[in-house]
């Protein structure tokens, strides 16, 4: 019994820390979380523990602090940049397979580009390949947490399974900081759907004034996994709008490959104790086609009636032949 007691008092205190640093977090940016922990460490028994945890098996510590570092960088060096020197500092190099598009450096022209989830970090690896800083992100909702200067990059979405009306299981999706800090978010079903859907709306206007949208919509790190139906919808959203030139807007598959997330953690460890690990992070683009060419395959295949679903799966089952 005085076991479980403690068990379940370690257990409470963990998950209060947590939601202690996703207030912080929340309200005061990336930086605060990271001096926040600097601090707590040394006078907190709690924070000590979590601390030799996450340096023995995670290694979120040395990534938050880097990310915090991008985010002040970006006013002066612009967000490419800035990527490019995270991605060194947490030991990733990102390596082009494929021969570089004239589409990266020219700034008016819209690009809805898509990969997999190899590292978590795709949506700096592209970034940092660029030539242009007209890039929109649709990311989990806590990367707006960031700081002001990366926020504007940022539209927000949520997966359902971490809605307070879902039901909870497993120890991962109990203890994984990650899993913690996307269910303190505190949404339901109805406000994730209508979050979602108001970013997949911006993504299709940013895509029809010209800029860049990047998305993984591979539930996974391997681009052949279930899509979600986000980039579909976003293409319906796009088609929806008015006086719109469908020969102007770009796609392009993105296939990451070469180092996974835990890779990345290993290499965030290893820096924390003062080490060296280096990794390489290998992005090859499939071949650009435009949104015309694609509502052409789709009729042809579907007919004038479409779902998200269907041109999610059209496009992975087009991405998967390109590969």
């Amino acid at each position: 019994m005085v076991e479980r007691i403690n068990a379940n008092w370690f257990f409470n205190q963990v998950h209060q820390t947590f939601d202690n640093l996703h207030q912080i977090f929340r309200e005061e940016g990336l930086g605060e979380v990271v001096s926040t922990w600097e601090q707590m460490k040394g006078e907190n028994g709690v924070y000590k523990l979590l601390d030799w945890l996450d340096c023995k098996f995670y290694g979120t510590y040395p990534i938050l602090k880097s990310l915090a570092q991008m985010e002040e960088e970006i006013p002066a060096s612009g967000l490419v940049e800035a990527s490019r020197r995270f991605l060194n500092k947490i030991g990733v190099e990102v390596k082009e397979e494929s021969k570089r598009r004239w589409w990266m450096h020219q700034e008016g022209t819209g690009v809805l580009a898509f990969g997999n989830h190899e590292s978590t970090f795709e949506h700096f690896a592209f970034t940092s390949l660029l030539g242009r800083e007209d890039i929109n992100f649709v990311g989990v909702k806590i990367m707006t947490y960031l700081g002001p200067h990366s926020r504007p990059y940022f539209l927000p979405v949520m997966p359902g399974r971490y809605a307070t009306d879902r039901k909870v299981s497993g120890l991962k999706s109990r203890f994984d900081p990650a899993h913690m800090l996307y269910r303190a978010e505190g949404l339901s079903s109805r406000e994730i759907h209508q979050l979602n859907d108001r970013s997949l709306k911006q993504a299709a206007e940013k895509l029809a004034a010209g800029e860049i949208v990047f998305i993984c919509p591979a539930g996974g790190f391997k681009i052949t996994n279930k899509w979600g139906s986000g980039i579909g919808r976003i293409i319906l959203n796009t088609l929806e709008l008015p006086n719109l030139d469908l020969d102007k807007i770009l796609l392009v598959s993105c296939c990451f490959s070469g180092i996974s997330k835990r890779e990345v953690y290993e290499a965030a460890r290893a820096s924390q104790k003062n080490g060296s690990f280096s990794k390489t992070l290998k992005v090859r683009f499939g071949t650009e086609f435009n949104l015309a060419q694609l509502v052409n395959e789709l009729t042809e295949e579907l007919g004038n009636e479409m779902t998200a679903t269907q041109i999610t799966e059209f496009l992975r089952q087009k991405t998967l032949e390109d590969s």
